[in-house]
């Protein structure tokens, strides 16, 4: 008996649908919650301040924007009561805008702790700055306030002297580069409650020794996309040191200068991790056709086989009427 040659055909649909339906139900998922991975071309900046000033309690209305020291203290004679304060500034502005931060490190190069007042104080506090001011206008009496909820506390022991110290200050970074606030800087500050005179001093930017406060920041961009100072990611450079030895007559960068810098839209990581990519895109729509395609072959396929089915029952019926013939009485 010769094989119908349609059935040939279709015959292997018989199991290209479940086959089919198994695929789609292990690959579908995968295309939305298989991990993402993002190009990204990892950076280091080294920034040296832009505007340091020290801050003087007892002389409330002078400014120390250019003299070569920074100092924090509470010192109980020969003005009882008296703090030194200082204020420092970087901008950031020259990081990209869709730049993810991984790791920023202030340094700032300290000297000593004074031979006459107390080496037990070890606190050094980093306070955000909420308000801009101006290196060579800056005073105790008109200085910025800082955001009290997010100061760093940290330890700046005596001894060693004449060295950096490095502290930890991503949170403040962070959001500078993400615009989550407007970088005014930072305060730094000791405690100001202590029973004892205590002092820090560090050098300025304006210090001959040419140890300014730094900024390291580590961050990673995606490779290749426009960044916020107008370049492409794969453009920036290893390192930017800017010059650390300014004028006395060198203001502090304006916090609104770099607020509009960064007005423009940002585009991070995350967001570019949103979405489902193009390339999933097509492979749903494939997998779909070919399910939709299968399901409508298989359908055929059962008709046919129907049909194939109905004619091998008549000829099978006719077969036996002939073999079988019924005789006058049957009738």
């Amino acid at each position: 008996m010769t094989a119908n040659p349609s059935l040939v055909i279709i015959l292997p649909m018989k199991r290209l649908p479940v086959a089919l339906v198994t695929i789609f139900v292990f690959l579908f998922p995968f295309l939305f919650f298989a991990p993402k991975t993002n190009n990204v071309l990892a950076t280091t900046k080294t920034l040296t301040a832009s505007a340091d000033a020290m801050l003087k309690s007892a002389s409330e209305n002078s400014n120390y924007g250019g003299i070569i020291w920074l100092a924090i203290s509470r010192l109980r004679t020969p003005l009882p009561g008296q703090k030194h304060r200082s204020l420092v500034q970087f901008n950031t502005s020259r990081i990209p805008s869709n730049a993810s931060v991984t790791s920023a490190t202030l340094s700032i190069y300290f000297t000593d702790c004074g031979s006459t007042y107390s080496q037990d104080v070890d606190n050094l506090n980093i306070g955000r700055n909420q308000q801009a001011w101006v290196e060579n206008e800056v005073t105790w009496s008109n200085k910025p306030s800082f955001d009290t909820s997010s100061v760093l506390n940290y330890t700046a022991p005596c001894t060693p002297a004449n060295r950096y110290l490095t502290h930890n200050v991503i949170n403040f970074v962070s959001g500078w580069v993400e615009n989550t606030y407007a970088n005014y800087g930072i305060t730094l500050y000791g405690d100001e409650g202590a029973g004892e005179s205590w002092i820090k001093n560090f050098y300025s930017k304006e210090h001959g020794a040419n140890k300014p406060p730094k900024l390291t920041v580590n961050y990673t961009v995606p490779s290749g996309t426009a960044n916020g100072n107008g370049t492409t990611s794969d453009e920036t450079s290893d390192t930017d040191e800017e010059g650390s030895k300014t004028g006395k007559d060198k203001v502090a960068t304006d916090s609104a200068t770099i607020s509009a810098q960064k007005a423009t839209p940002s585009t991070t990581l995350a967001d570019k991790a949103k979405g489902i990519s193009g390339w999933k895109i097509a492979l749903l729509a494939v997998l779909i056709i070919l399910l939709a395609g299968t399901i409508a072959g298989y359908i055929i396929y059962r008709r046919k086989k129907k049909l194939a089915s109905k004619k091998e029952l008549g000829k099978t019926d006719e077969k036996k009427e002939e073999t079988n013939p019924q005789s006058p009485l049957e009738k």
